[in-house]
């Protein structure tokens, strides 16, 4: 059940960058990106554009929020899925 919602998230979340993309087509915008890596517990942040340190600060508050979800579940017993 959650591998399927978590394929759905993905594909929902594709297809809103695609509608961002092709939304903003001919118009100057002044967009701005942001992204998380996260390579074991270590992230890489990178961000481009006038509000990429605002969403800079949300991406590594979301990572955090994710390895506390993470650990609390993983402490309470929860199974990992391998």
């Amino acid at each position: 059940m959650l591998s399927r919602v978590g394929a759905l998230l993905v594909f929902l979340g594709v297809v809103l960058v695609f509608a961002g993309i092709f939304a903003g087509k001919g118009v100057e915008t002044g967009s701005s990106a942001g992204i998380v890596i996260l390579i074991g517990p270590i992230p890489i942040i990178i961000g481009s554009g006038p509000g990429s340190a605002l969403l800079l600060v949300l991406a590594l508050i979301l990572t955090i929020a994710a390895v506390i979800w993470f650990l609390v579940n993983l402490l309470a017993g929860a199974r990992v899925p391998r």
